[in-house]
């Protein structure tokens, strides 16, 4: 976690161009402040420059291109500024790494031990998994909302499933 956080404020601070957690950060911040001004591009440059100064030096603009609830989502995030709201942000990935490692493991009952202990390091150990943490990314989040609904309607219980789906969203 400790080289994801340090990794990734080092990347906010002098090359942001990959971090998706600027851009959810940026439109939480208009949401909060100009939510009439959530899908402007133009006040989206300048928020995020002000968020990042480093946007000013750097050829860099990462819109906010996602919907409502998602900036809604990221408004508590604000409370902490960017950096610390960027750490927190890799601990819950990383939790939900760990929640799908764990949802791995349930499924594979039965199973001998060095066959789960595979399965965990392929997924730990997975590029796009340990990218979406760095990036700030939701896959883990949507990745873990399919991995619950999957669940559901494995056991028959597609009505909560459709329920569960609908409040997440």
């Amino acid at each position: 976690v400790s080289l994801f956080i340090t990794s990734g404020i080092y990347l906010l601070n002098h090359d942001p161009k990959a971090i998706d957690f600027l851009a959810f950060y940026t439109g939480a911040t208009l949401l909060l402040h100009e939510p009439n001004s959530l899908y402007n591009l133009h006040e989206q440059l300048v928020t995020q420059q002000q968020i990042a100064p480093i946007t000013q030096s750097v050829p860099l603009f990462l819109p906010f291109l996602n919907p409502p609830f998602v900036a809604l989502f990221f408004v508590p995030f604000i409370i902490f500024g960017l950096h610390v709201s960027y750490a927190i942000w890799i601990g819950i990935n990383t939790l939900l790494a760990i929640a799908i490692c764990l949802f791995g493991l349930r499924q594979l009952k039965g199973i001998r031990w060095y066959a789960k202990t595979v399965v965990v390091l392929g997924i730990i150990t997975f590029i796009p998994i340990l990218t979406s943490i760095l990036l700030g990314q939701l896959s883990l989040v949507l990745c873990l909302i399919f991995l619950v609904s999957w669940l559901m309607i494995k056991q028959k219980k597609e009505f909560r499933t459709d329920k569960k789906l609908l409040l997440t969203i």
